[in-house]
């Protein structure tokens, strides 16, 4: 196809030399470093992620092993394991409710700074996309709470009042 090009090229202007190619190579050209900047904040945001999970567990598991006690007596007056998850997930629910709330609106500003910089792509961060993604992060946090608080809560009362 580019022989045909070159020789009407040619004919026409015998100075100087083709140069040519197909859009789509020049478009991957383009959106070359945003492919690099893509997988450097995905892997970023996997390992912000992670981190954060692993000390949200570290806390967890602090404030159980601080409350075995209390959760024991709470056990012996008949308090449900439910009910227990509840009174210890309270607060966690809390922190990671206000994480979201600090964090989806900064996190959906800074989208639409970086999204007018690319080229030849336009898109909209929508209500939904928001929402999945804090229902997502919410029930992570909540698993990870949860793995912790019940494994608390379904321990032998018997065993933690033992040094009493």
């Amino acid at each position: 196809m580019f022989t045909d090009f070159e020789s009407q090229w040619k004919k026409l202007n015998p100075e100087q030399k083709l140069v040519a190619s197909f859009f789509e190579d020049d478009l991957n050209e383009g959106y070359s470093n945003y492919v690099v900047l893509l997988k450097i904040t995905g892997f970023l945001g996997l390992l912000a992620l992670t981190i954060s999970v692993l000390g949200l567990l570290g806390m967890v598991v602090y404030t159980t092993e601080t409350k075995v006690k209390e959760i024991g007596i709470r056990k012996v007056f008949g308090a449900s394991v439910l009910n227990l998850n509840i009174q210890l997930s309270k607060e966690y629910l809390k922190l990671i409710v206000w994480a979201i709330a600090i964090g989806a609106p900064v996190t959906t500003f800074l989208i639409y700074l970086v999204l007018p910089r690319m080229q030849y792509y336009s898109t909209t961060v929508s209500v939904w996309d928001v929402v999945i993604s804090t229902a997502i992060l919410l029930g992570l946090g909540m698993i990870t709470v949860w793995s912790q608080t019940n494994k608390a809560a379904l321990s032998n009362p018997a065993d933690t009042l033992r040094s009493e």
